[in-house]
């Protein structure tokens, strides 16, 4: 009788073992750009769910990079001209226009506090049209 109910223990012990190990292994890491969850079998470092995913995600980093830099360097060329004291308001409209872009660019890179806003003025526009 002793040697059933160590039977019995070890049955139960390994299928708590199961059910503990099932729900450790579950993934909460989501891809970057469809929001699937990654295979469970991914690497730590791995950012996107399949080879569709990954070349997107290359795609959508060299754009954000090529509009960064463009971005910098007109603001520095803004900025050199602002302290040489040249056309104001011309420089303050490509100030509005680059606060347009960046808003964009954060957009893109998945910036919540970006989207949030967007979303806002979205449903300001909505309500006024009405």
């Amino acid at each position: 009788m002793t040697n059933h109910k160590s039977v019995t223990l070890t049955s139960h012990t390994s299928d708590f073992r199961a059910s503990v190990t099932q729900l450790s292994h579950t993934s909460s890491k989501k891809c970057s750009e469809c929001r699937n969850p990654l295979p469970l079998e991914s690497k730590a470092s791995t950012q996107t769910c399949s080879a569709k995913c990954r070349k997107q995600r290359e795609r959508r980093q060299k754009l954000q990079h090529a509009a960064w830099v463009g971005a910098v360097n007109e603001l520095n060329q803004i900025r050199d001209a602002l302290k040489r004291g040249e056309d104001v308001i011309h420089h303050r409209d490509c100030l509005i226009r680059l606060k347009d872009e960046i808003n964009e660019l954060l957009i893109m890179a998945n910036d919540q506090d970006a989207i949030q806003r967007r979303e806002m003025f979205e449903a300001r526009a909505r309500i006024r049209r009405w």
